[in-house]
């Protein structure tokens, strides 16, 4: 056992360049998976640990207002464990940003400080806590996008109009909201007091929490609430089930996850490409050494031993070197989730099982892989060991012989074409890595330009402007004298309601806003996916978003659907589902028979202006607000269809940011790979440059067909990458679609890709053609000829 250590130890030593090429060839593995592993270990840790400290309630209502003693009767309701109450109002923040003013979206939440809050937390981080009357706590993520600071003084303007000028006293921490970052609303905290001058002082928000987390129980209680706000002369304007071990990042995570476990399994197999390669060629060249020992009385099971020996010592060196850069990488690329999902830094991301992974990586795969050549080479015997004749010699190919005959090739362009298709295993794994790390990046441009296409057609879905919700009942046409202010072209105005499923059990499923368009309307393209829009306006249909589907995915077109809008039961058939990626999950109905009831209904007041200036839209719809709010009108919240488009925007690119980094990290292997195959060739074509340089050749001569080498194997693998790229850019496709969206995404394959891809691999094949052709015209000539 000393002497099989000793002629690991020596080999490993005398033959550097060899041993950095394996144990690069095997760290690319053991990183990858660290790096996809570790990142998702942070993630899932950190929103783990988000929802256990935010202690998210089992529900939502969201109400017109209610008096404090109906908190006590809902108290009282069976199932309920928890009730909590506060007030939540949009509105906006002006800051001065530049020497200008600059409006941003506001979410007020008003609460008595002096009580213990324990259902979706807010926790003090910095400044002043309680906030004092006229002061205003920040969450803390929204602090940095107004790029304001604790101290500074900001206007604030509420739904009804009023305006106030409060001082930011410090910041909190919201774990339960969806960040700034991705909603593009900033989120403030006031007390009594300060509500009180901004005439928002009522609750309007009533937090539940049940005797279990179970479905049933949860829908029950649901209802139950909502049957005593009605009851009680209120209505319920929308109503939120949360799923308390479900984080509200969870979709955006979840798409990531899908893309990071698919790229995985690709870094894997380029993994074990690049160790099966470089492992025949150590076999090769200990195929002299195999006949001595086998000589001198080694058995073969000496022999599996002595040379598993090797790719374990390559494993354990690339495991050293490995599991910290993929922490480091790991760690890199989760900075800014802290800012994006809101939760603490877990400090360093490792996981023990992980840890056991990479071992699997960078130990057992490498093994496996070095099995059948490794058996391969030990059961020679001892003459073809000693004539070197081993299982990776072919005689002259036939692609050369016929190019010889072909007089218009020259001699060093033969013998590079002799070269590149001369160990055709080798080639094969080169272009395999080469190929699927292409394919990847392809796929990635692929998916960013579907996304986008996505993202167009669903701003074609809606062709207004602005969106206003006025709750309540309003004459249609009131309603648009009042909207047709100054730069305002159009005005349509929809009647939409609130309501709940009512499911085949019994119980009250998820709530659903739906709306009935103008017949004839041209400010919506809707995307059909399943079934068709309205045909016949005598019956009672209904149009699905197919976001639906997440909660309710046993809905089918044909089914009849029912919905309870402010205690009566409607019923409807299912004709069809659209697909809308951004903005506000609607359902559309060709029919509007809540209408007569008096409370409980919206208006979506929809304008189109004379301005594609998000500025000069969001100008306008302060406008009609105010005129509305003048006019008694209840209004509930407005959004632009640019503001739509960001949001989503912001979304998408998180997912975009993560492909393109692993991308990187695929184009590295497969730089790698190339450089590794051209390294062992030129070590194995090392008499044969020697002979080269006697007869004339020059530095210049062995350099481009150095270069050669590395293009003609780029352009195989470019044109192998591109077919490859077409069904990997469906699957990824597919699931960020699917994850982001409940749908497909409009899928555009990539010419940009090809072309970028194709340029990528020219200055890839430069990059590693550079090492091997250097080494080749820097060995002297007489080592070259003694060499073994």
């Amino acid at each position: 056992m000393k002497l099989q250590f000793m002629k690991i130890l020596r080999d490993l030593l005398s033959n550097k360049g060899k041993s950095f090429l394996v144990v690069l060839s095997i760290a690319v593995g053991v990183i990858g998976v660290g790096v996809i592993g570790h990142t998702k270990y942070t993630i899932e840790k950190g929103m783990n640990d988000s929802i256990s400290k935010s202690s998210p309630p089992n529900g939502t209502i969201l109400t017109n207002g209610f008096d404090p003693k109906l908190v006590d009767k809902i108290k009282s309701i069976v199932g309920v464990t928890k009730i909590e109450t506060r007030g939540i109002y949009d509105g906006q923040i002006k800051v001065k940003s530049k020497g200008k003013d600059k409006r941003h979206k506001l979410q007020l939440t008003v609460q008595d400080f002096n009580q213990t809050k324990t259902l979706d937390n807010i926790t003090p981080n910095k400044g002043n806590w309680p906030p004092e009357n006229g002061e205003i706590l920040l969450e803390r993520i929204s602090l940095g996008y107004l790029n304001i600071k604790i101290g500074d003084e900001v206007w604030v303007e509420t739904s009804n109009g009023q305006v106030s000028k409060l001082q930011v006293a410090g910041t909190v921490q919201h774990r339960g909201k969806e960040t700034t970052t991705l909603s593009k609303t900033s989120y403030g905290y006031i007390n009594k007091e300060t509500s009180e001058n901004l005439n928002i002082s009522e609750y309007n928000v009533i937090l539940f929490k049940t005797k279990n987390n179970k479905e049933k129980t949860v829908l029950k209680t649901a209802e139950k609430i909502r049957d005593a706000i009605v009851k009680n002369g209120y209505y319920v304007q929308s109503t939120i089930i949360h799923d308390v071990n479900k984080h509200w990042g969870f979709d955006i995570v979840n798409s990531m996850s899908k893309v990071l476990q698919s790229i995985g399994i690709l870094t894997l197999i380029l993994g074990a490409s690049l160790v099966v390669n470089t492992t025949l060629s150590i076999m090769r060249n200990q195929i002299p050494q195999i006949g001595i020992m086998k000589v001198l009385g080694a058995s073969n099971q000496n022999l599996f031993m002595i040379y598993i020996g090797y790719i374990i010592s390559y494993g354990l060196i690339a495991l050293f070197v490995g599991v910290p850069i993929s922490l480091f990488l790991a760690k890199f690329l989760t900075s800014n989730s802290t800012e994006l999902l809101n939760f603490e830094s877990i400090g360093l991301p490792f996981s023990w099982k992980i840890f056991f992974l990479q071992l699997i990586v960078g130990v057992g795969l490498p093994v496996l892989s070095a099995t059948i050549p490794v058996l391969n080479g030990i059961r020679m015997t001892v003459q073809q060991a000693l004539k070197s004749q081993d299982m990776n010699e072919y005689p002259q190919n036939r692609l050369t012989s016929v190019l010889l005959k072909i007089r218009i090739f020259s001699i060093p362009f033969l013998l590079t074409v002799r070269s590149t298709f001369k160990k055709w295993f080798r080639l094969f794994l080169t272009v395999l890595t080469l190929s699927l790390g292409g394919a990847i990046v392809i796929s990635v441009i692929t998916v960013y330009e579907s996304m986008n296409s996505t993202l167009e057609a669903s701003l074609k879905y809606n062709h207004y402007d602005v969106r206003i919700a006025v709750s309540g009942i309003h004459d249609r046409e009131q309603t648009r004298e009042l909207a047709a202010v100054s730069g305002v072209k159009k005005v349509e105005s929809w009647q939409a309601a609130t309501g709940s499923i009512i499911r085949q059990d019994g119980l009250t499923g998820t709530e659903v806003k739906i709306a009935k368009p103008v017949a004839g309307t041209d400010l919506m393209e809707p995307k059909i996916i399943k079934g068709r829009w309205f045909e016949n306006q005598n019956k009672n249909e209904i149009v699905l978003d197919s976001y639906i589907l997440n909660s309710e995915p046993h809905l089918r077109v044909g089914d009849k659907m029912t919905i309870n809008i402010n205690g009566k039961e409607y019923d409807w058939k299912i004709v069809g589902f659209v697909r809308k990626v951004a903005g506000e999950v609607v359902h559309f109905v060709n029919h509007a028979p809540f209408v007569d009831e008096k409370i409980g209904n919206l208006s979506f007041v929809h304008l189109i202006t004379n301005s594609n200036e998000k500025s000069v839209q969001n100008r306008i719809a302060k406008k009609v607000k105010n005129k509305f709010i003048e006019n008694h009108f209840s209004v509930h919240h407005s959004i632009t269809t640019k503001e739509i488009k960001e949001i989503q925007e912001t979304r998408a690119n998180v997912v975009i940011l993560f492909l393109i980094f692993m991308s990187i990290i695929m184009s590295v292997v497969a730089t790698l790979g190339l450089m590794g195959s051209l390294s062992l060739n030129v070590m194995e074509r090392s008499k044969e440059i020697a002979i080269m340089k006697l007869i004339g050749a020059s530095d210049s001569n062995l350099w481009r067909m150095m270069m050669l080498e590395a293009f003609i194997i780029g352009l195989i693998s470019f044109l192998i990458g591109t077919l490859l790229a077409y069904p990997i850019s469906i699957m990824l496709s597919n699931n960020v679609g699917q994850s982001l969206f409940h749908a497909n995404l409009d899928y555009t394959f990539s010419s940009l890709g090809i072309v970028i891809w194709f340029i990528i691999v020219l200055i890839l094949s430069l990059i590693a053609s550079f090492s091997p052709a250097y080494k080749a015209t820097k060995i002297p000539v007489n080592q070259i000829l003694s060499y073994e």
